[in-house]
Parts: structure tokens; C-alpha cells; sequence
């Protein structure tokens, strides 16, 4: 249709210049080899005249036609697209709004025009923002970017907006803001990134007691051994193993044990510094980094771990005991070589009598 129309402007000029040429050269002609009079010639052109301005005014009447269903055509896009279009004045009074607008704003359209833009704020931006807005499109004359915006009920929507500034004569005279709303789909990327956070602190948290488990806690570890390579800071490894386990388990039932298991996490957890990382390493068997921590220092801070278990009063069983195995991080042990002296402190505290902090 547009293509026709763009079409149409050019071939009117052409045949008019056509029909022009032609006149003048049918003319030249009779009057060169005389086959016509003087007032032969005057009426030739009289005819010329008559039948230039009918086309003239056929086509004047043709583009008017033409203008009025383009200009039709326009305001049904422009009211009928699904986005909201807003066309305000350099100072930013509201003088047209599409239907979209009012499905969008929930605003009618009589309610809106001539009043500010800042009808629309929400509040949710500092003044800062819309400052850094408006500087843009001065200076390079349009916005692309998301605004959240308040609607007639006081619902707060997101809206993905293009904001361009129409210029006359070199100066914005008004702006042109076509918008829609992206509140649904902000809500469904929130849930995915929810539903990714969730995933993976599940992919790092033990599912019982909701500390950090094994694989966790490996990264850590390697995170942790690789800074005191470049930090030289000390830190020590706790292995803490509950003394008769398999006995609760016979005797309250296996519900009861991870009760224990529970209850005992968050004995640690509540003990222990932010800085610290406590971590189920499997079956009763917890482990507890210390960081920026000396052997004499982690062994006082594991015998107060272990009495404050010792005392506590834990549900359906009453009290249990914890042994405890602690060892020094030294830039001669590989991880595993680290792991396993931990590990064999922790059997000589059970080798040893229970209830107390052994040090490889």
C-alpha cells in the first residue's frame, strides 16, 4: 500500500512532464511545417491548458483522497498496535495516548491529556535516574531502557521503553514514547533465577541439616589451601564424629538419629564464627574449617565446641558426646594428605576414650 502510494507521487510528476513535452513538440511540429494558423496554434494551446489542469486537478484530487486514507490508515496502526504510544510536549505535557496506553496505564485517554508525564512515577527511581534519562535524550536525542511506572490503581508495572525526541528547526519541539509492559515477563525471569538459586544451594547444602556438604566443602578447602599460599595464614581442620551413633539409631529408631543430627548442626552453627565453614562429611561425621586460626587456637575453640555439645540437652535422648580430631594446615600436605591426618586424630580420639579433641 505504501509502496503504491510512494509510487503514485513520483509517476504523477513524470506524466505531467510527459504530456508537457509531448504538447510542446505536437506544437512545434504544425507550426514548423505550417499546418496550422496563428489562431490554430492559439487554440491548440488553450486545449493544452484545459487538459493539463484537468490532470492537475484529477490528480490534486486523487492525492487528497490518497492523503485521507493514509492519515486513516496511520491512526488505526498507531491506536491499534500492541504497544502504548505517548506523544507529550518539550515540557512534558500529554497530547496524544493510543488505545494501548489505556490498557496499559489503566488512565482513559480524557484523563491523561495535558496533564505532566509525572502522572506515571512510581517512586521506585531516585531523581538521579530520570536526571540521567533526560541528559540522554538531549544530548543524543533518544532512550531505550526499562522505567518503572505507577498505574491509575497504583499498581507498579516494569515497561521496556523507547523515548525520541522530535526535532523542528534543529530544537525538540516534543517527544515520542512507545512503551509495553514487562511485568509478566519480570516475574517469570525471577522465578528462574529463583528456581537456578535454589538449585544451586541445593547443589551445595546437605539435604538433612542444611549446612554445606562434602562437595562444598572440598571447594573450600582448595580455595582456602591455595590462599595460604599466597597469604601464609593459618588455619586448622576439625573432623567431629558423634560417639555412639549406631547405639541412638538402634535404640530410638533411625527418624530420632538425624533428629540428633539436626539439633547437633545447629549446636556447631550457632558456636562457631561467620569465617569460619561447617560442613556434614558424612553419616555422623561433621567437619569444621577454621580459618585464620593456630593449632593452640583451634584446640581451645574444639574443646568448647565440645563441652557445649556435652551439656546440651538434646531432644528424646538427652545428652551425647562428640570426639574430635584436629590437625594444622601445612604447605607440605597435599589436600588429601591434610584430610587424612584430620582423620586419624579423630581415630585416636575415639581409640582414646570418646569425648575429647585428639591432634595429629
Amino acid at each position: 500500500m505504501f509502496s503504491f502510494i510512494n509510487n503514485f507521487y513520483k509517476l504523477k510528476q513524470m506524466f505531467l512532464f510527459v504530456l508537457l513535452f509531448i504538447y510542446a513538440l505536437f506544437l512545434v511540429a504544425l507550426v514548423t511545417n505550417n499546418m496550422v494558423s496563428a489562431e490554430g496554434a492559439f487554440l491548440i494551446v488553450v486545449l493544452f491548458i484545459i487538459t493539463y489542469m484537468f490532470f492537475v486537478n484529477f490528480f490534486a484530487l486523487f492525492s487528497k483522497n490518497i492523503d485521507k486514507h493514509t492519515k486513516s490508515v496511520q491512526q488505526t496502526l498507531l491506536e491499534n498496535i500492541p504497544k502504548g504510544i505517548m506523544l507529550t510536549s518539550k515540557d512534558g505535557t500529554i497530547e496524544y495516548v493510543n488505545k494501548y496506553f489505556e490498557t496499559i496505564t489503566l488512565y482513559k485517554k480524557e484523563e491523561v491529556l495535558g496533564q505532566k508525564v509525572n502522572i506515571l512515577k512510581s517512586g521506585h527511581h531516585p531523581q538521579k535516574f530520570y536526571e540521567k534519562l533526560w541528559n540522554k535524550i538531549q544530548s543524543e536525542g533518544y532512550f531505550n531502557g526499562e522505567i518503572v511506572n505507577r498505574k491509575k490503581d497504583g499498581q507498579i508495572y516494569h515497561q521496556r521503553v523507547s523515548i525520541t525526541a522530535v526535532f523542528e528547526e534543529d530544537k525538540i519541539s516534543s517527544y515520542i514514547a512507545i512503551f509495553s509492559d514487562i511485568s509478566h515477563e519480570k516475574e517469570i525471569l525471577q522465578k528462574l533465577k529463583n528456581q537456578k538459586e535454589s538449585l544451586k544451594k541445593q547443589a551445595q547444602m546437605d539435604y538433612l541439616t542444611n549446612i554445606y556438604n562434602r562437595s562444598k566443602f572440598d571447594d573450600i578447602l582448595e580455595y582456602e589451601c591455595k590462599k595460604f599460599e599466597r597469604y601464609k595464614e593459618n588455619f586448622c581442620l576439625l573432623f567431629i564424629d558423634v560417639d555412639h551413633f549406631k547405639r541412638i539409631n538402634d535404640t530410638y529408631g533411625h527418624d530420632v538419629g538425624d533428629s540428633v543430627l539436626v539439633e547437633l548442626s545447629s549446636v556447631i552453627s550457632q558456636n562457631i564464627r561467620s569465617s569460619d565453614t561447617f560442613a556434614r562429611w558424612g553419616g555422623e561425621e561433621f567437619v569444621l574449617l577454621l580459618s585464620q586460626t593456630t593449632l593452640t587456637q583451634s584446640k581451645r575453640i574444639a574443646n568448647k565446641l565440645r563441652k557445649q555439645v556435652e551439656f546440651f540437652e538434646f531432644e528424646t535422648v538427652g545428652n551425647i558426646t562428640v570426639s574430635m580430631g584436629l590437625v594444622e594446615y601445612n604447605r607440605s600436605y597435599t589436600i588429601d594428605e591434610f584430610i587424612k591426618k584430620a582423620d586419624n586424630a579423630l581415630y585416636k580420639a575415639k581409640k582414646n576414650g570418646r569425648n575429647r579433641v585428639e591432634i595429629d
